[in-house]
């Protein structure tokens, strides 16, 4: 992503990371006084939109549903090309969106219904699950669909407005989004799209909102978290992970193996919940070296729009300049290197080398920073002491992963770990049903599930006589 200028309008100029970052489109940025009027028809919206009823924002939705099944194809080569991610990860990243999408339509009802908290023989007490009004939604680039569908849904099944601002190197999947939400019968201010970077961002978070939801780095979540104080604002916030991996003596290889390739590797390592340092016991700990390495020889890395394509490039210059720099970071402290691919000469863009890093320490960049990159450290350890704390030892408290043939050890382990989510051996803690966020700098409140429904509604008590 660049900006430009038109007519004294920044504009967002989207290129293509893995073809040498050649120019895709242009997408004018939002001006003060258009977020200013989008918000402004949001909050003239938010009355009738909760009036509506739920079953008619489902019909609603329902159609809206349809238009993006529609163009899941067409939504998927465009990620391909805007962010780089495999074709074949595209389409299945749209539809778990999809997924995502369909069950809400099928339980919003069942999890909306209130709620009777205390009855006797005069009285009933139910609880009702309200709209807060006008959200404002800032997404990231690295999931496209998911995020926007994430971020967007429950809100609007509940009965909220929406405002949202997609990342700025994924502009023209925004105006995709745009296109189909313009189609989809949505009344006017209910569901509106603005466009820019940071700037824009901040202004949305400081317009005339009733809820902020963000996802993206933790750095800016705190800003805008400060910001939202200065209005008491609520906001949800899913915000950057380190996620330990613990790979204990009894874990089975074929499972370990593909778990940490796809919570690692896949989309690049560009996953707020991927497993990004790998603690293995010391028993094991040459052989799942040695079982990485051969797996990530026989990766393919290449041009996202190729079907063989299993690993694309970083979604952008800047983010490649981050990786190489954290890269450094770690070959200057000590890192060794166990394991790096050799990248095909032929690949122009924001290409990185999938690497293993040994002899890690706490003091390193990869060990305490978030890293979007195909980067794995391993560090060995023999007691359950030394893996909790190796484990814990991040600002961060998003999910963790863990490697046995126990379930009894995967709890008792799971209930040492600062986390909100633990995923045991090939499983997949992501399924629509659960809830989704995590612990410390990793994020306030859950989405999804029931979880998600009822965070982004205020509870009402009603107390009636019978």
């Amino acid at each position: 992503m660049n900006l430009a200028k038109n007519n004294a309008i920044p504009s967002l100029i989207s290129t293509n990371p893995a073809r040498g970052y050649q120019k895709l489109g242009e997408v004018a940025c939002s001006t003060p006084e258009e977020i200013t009027g989008i918000v402004a028809l949001a909050q003239a919206a938010k009355a009738s939109w909760d009036l509506h009823g739920l079953s008619a924002r489902l019909d609603i939705l329902k159609n809206f549903y349809a238009l993006l099944m529609a163009e899941k194809d067409t939504l998927a080569q465009l990620s391909s090309q805007e962010m780089g991610m495999p074709i074949m990860q595209s389409k299945s990243e749209v539809a778990f969106g999809l997924d995502y999408f369909r069950w809400n339509l099928d339980n919003a009802e069942r999890l909306l219904s209130p709620l009777v908290t205390f009855e006797n023989a005069r009285e009933v007490h139910k609880v009702f699950y309200r709209p807060y009004g006008v959200v404002g939604l800032i997404i990231p680039w690295n999931y496209p669909f998911t995020n926007f569908i994430w971020g967007a849904i429950q809100n609007l099944i509940v009965g909220n407005t929406v405002v949202f601002k997609h990342s700025e190197e994924t502009s023209l999947f925004g105006k995709a989004l745009e296109g189909i939400i313009h189609k989809s019968g949505f009344p006017e201010g209910v569901l509106q799209e603005i466009y820019g970077n940071g700037t824009q961002g901040q202004q949305l978070a400081e317009s005339a909102l009733d809820l902020l939801c963000f996802t993206g780095s933790s750095a800016v979540g705190h800003h805008l978290y400060a910001l939202a104080a200065k209005h008491f604002r609520p906001v949800i916030m899913e915000l950057g992970g380190s996620d330990p991996g613990i790979v204990l003596e009894d874990a089975p290889l074929e499972d370990t193996i593909k778990a940490i390739w796809g919570a690692r590797f896949s989309n690049c390592g560009q996953c707020c919940s991927g497993l990004k340092r790998l603690l293995v016991q010391t028993s094991r700990y040459e052989e799942i070296l040695g079982a990485l390495s051969h797996c990530l020889d026989n990766i393919v890395v290449g041009d996202p729009l190729h079907a063989r394509t299993q690993m694309g490039p970083l979604v952008a210059a800047r983010q490649k300049q981050i990786a190489l720099s954290q890269y450094e970071d770690a070959i200057l402290k000590g890192a060794k290197i166990a394991y790096q691919k050799n990248l095909p000469l032929e690949l122009e863009g924001a290409y990185v080398s999938p690497t293993l890093f040994t002899n890690v320490t706490s003091k390193m960049r990869i060990w305490h920073e978030e890293v979007f990159a195909p980067f794995l450290p391993i560090v060995p350890f023999t007691t359950m002491e030394q893996a909790v704390t190796l484990a814990n030892d991040t600002r961060y408290g998003l999910g963790a992963y863990i490697f046995s043939q126990s379930t009894a050890r995967v709890e008792e382990l799971s209930q040492r770990l600062n986390v909100g989510m633990v995923q045991m051996n090939d499983t997949e803690y992501t399924r629509p049903p659960n809830p989704f966020g995590g612990n410390k700098l990793s994020g306030l409140g859950r989405e999804n599930g029931s979880f998600g429904l009822h965070h982004v509604s205020r509870t009402q008590l009603i107390s009636f006589l019978k």
